[in-house]
């Protein structure tokens, strides 16, 4: 628990309990959050991220809400900032399935970028030539030392960062894998089209994107994440 040390949201105003949500990726789970009271919010406005697989993050949004509170000094950085997840706190709650005994959640509530959405194209990047480290979020020694191999195939160690994973792949980028029709399977061309992904460089990452240099906050986030249906 943290105390007093973090901004706590108001629990009467979502719907208890929260119920686990599914992800494609990463250590921390999610939970579907629903908002009681909508005046100027949809229900789905936010989401539930586990705040004990978060701990190296709450010290950011606390930060971003106290600059946008009292800029100062940091006015300047407000702009920036616009690009952050819009964060309103820390909720208590519990799981579906909750049963007495067991441990409550604390929960950093965020923006939802589903909502309103009926499918999104997310980009995985996992930033830096080393990507695990034993003993941290329970990462294994053998597990690091896999991943470790994995960083040097790819392009974590040409220029620091790699293509990890991509939700709402379009049909035009997955059938440009050479190898995909020779392999059935869809866990195996999963494997497959990660292990591809991961060795581009960071060009052809931005091509595949299609990043725009005039990025603007708000459309210049939809523009990142825009694919070109001709790849």
């Amino acid at each position: 628990m943290h105390g007093d040390s973090v901004t706590r949201v108001d629990p009467d105003s979502f719907v208890l309990p929260v119920r686990r949500i599914g992800v494609s990726g990463g250590t921390a789970p999610f939970f579907r959050l629903k908002l009681k009271r909508t005046e100027d919010k949809s229900v789905d406005y936010y989401i539930g991220k586990d705040l004990s697989h978060a701990t190296d993050e709450i010290g950011f949004y606390e930060k971003v809400l106290l600059l946008k509170k009292r800029p100062g000094a940091n006015e300047d950085l407000l702009p920036l900032l616009d690009f952050a997840f819009e964060y309103a706190g820390v909720l208590d709650a519990w799981e579906e399935g909750f049963r007495e005994g067991d441990a409550s959640l604390e929960l950093l509530v965020l923006r939802n970028l589903y909502d309103g959405k009926k499918k999104l194209r997310l980009l995985d990047l996992k930033m830096g030539p080393k990507t695990a480290q034993a003993g941290w979020q329970g990462k294994t020694r053998m597990r690091a030392m896999k991943q470790g191999v994995v960083d040097a195939l790819s392009n974590s160690t040409v220029e620091g960062f790699r293509l990890e994973g991509f939700d709402g792949c379009p049909g035009s980028l997955a059938s440009k894998e050479p190898i995909v029709d020779a392999i059935p399977l869809c866990y195996q061309v999963g494997k497959l089209t990660k292990l591809s992904s991961s060795l581009r460089p960071g060009d052809g990452i931005k091509k595949m994107t299609k990043l725009s240099s005039s990025l603007r906050p708000g459309d210049g986030i939809k523009k990142m994440t825009k694919l070109s249906s001709s790849l």
